[in-house]
């Protein structure tokens, strides 16, 4: 199966140890949501507001606005895109993980917390 979306970091492999979620499998680029771009994102490195907004641009040639994408990390913190997204489903541990970015007043994103499937 061929990734929706084909940014190196997105690259999927059946043989992966981190396989795609059951909710992003079979999707084509146009059926993407935003939660879905950032999470696509965000599961393997760390980026900020202005990278994921130009990995979705580049890749899905939909422009989102830093508060649209904002609102997308925070609702991949709600139970039940946790759930859908085969994050850890306990509220008291962190699935994005927030950190400054180096030399700069801006931060950068990552998931983290996966559930094993």
């Amino acid at each position: 199966m061929t990734s929706p979306m084909q940014d190196q970091d997105y690259t999927h492999n059946e043989h992966m140890v981190d396989p795609l979620p059951q909710c992003i499998q079979g999707k084509s680029k146009k059926q993407l949501t935003l939660i879905d771009c950032v999470y696509l994102c965000l599961r393997k490195r760390y980026r900020s507001f202005w990278e994921i907004q130009n990995t979705i641009l580049d890749q899905k040639g939909r422009m989102y606005g830093e508060p649209s994408i904002s609102a997308a990390i925070r609702a991949l913190r709600h139970p039940e895109n946790r759930d859908l997204y085969n994050l850890e489903t306990d509220l008291s541990v962190e699935v994005v993980d927030r950190r400054r970015r180096p030399n700069s007043q801006g931060y950068e994103y990552k998931i983290i917390n996966r559930r094993s499937v």
